[in-house]
């Protein structure tokens, strides 16, 4: 930048350089990840995976919590902008004995933690678990009504529990 110089008037102005983070709205992602028993194998996976979260899916700007589902719903982190928190955060997440997995309830609890965001941030929601509901009391109708007028995309990242027991090496 020192090779050029740009002026108005012969006043020397600043340049600012447009990258993707400064000229789009910063994300808030709310990661719900399934922790129910038959999930072991697919948490060692995620676990490895966790510390590209904020830097590659939310950006410089971007925000990031952690929620996790079986029989309960629990926010294991809140936002943040700090990548080695969510980092940390998916590490706590542990697989339970139950095989419940509120998958519904936790999209809900997702929506109503993005619905905190001010408007201008692009609300997205992750879902890593299996591509069924197990057990949620919150009716599907009403979800997606709650996410489309709180402006949530929904992205899911499933797995087959089955097929991970054949594919999952033994140290998972």
């Amino acid at each position: 930048m020192e090779d050029f110089v740009l002026t108005v008037g012969g006043v020397p102005q600043k340049i600012r350089l447009d990258t993707s983070d400064s000229i789009q709205s910063p994300i808030a992602l709310v990661i719900a990840i399934q922790t129910s028993g038959i999930s072991s194998p697919e948490l060692a996976k995620i676990r490895r995976v966790s510390g590209m979260f904020k830097p590659l899916v939310a950006g410089e700007r971007g925000q990031v919590a952690v929620v996790s589902f079986n029989s309960e719903i629990k926010v294991v982190q809140d936002f943040t902008t700090d990548a080695a928190t969510v980092s940390d955060a998916v590490e706590k997440v542990g697989a339970y004995s139950v095989k419940t997995a509120r998958m519904i309830d936790a999209v809900s609890e997702g929506v109503r933690l993005l619905a905190t965001k001010p408007e201008n941030y692009r609300r997205i929601l992750l879902i890593l678990g299996e591509s069924r509901d197990r057990g949620s009391k919150a009716k599907l109708d009403d979800v997606i009504e709650q996410a489309q007028r709180a402006g949530v995309l929904v992205y899911s990242g499933t797995y087959s529990v089955q097929a991970s027991a054949f594919t999952a090496r033994p140290e998972d």
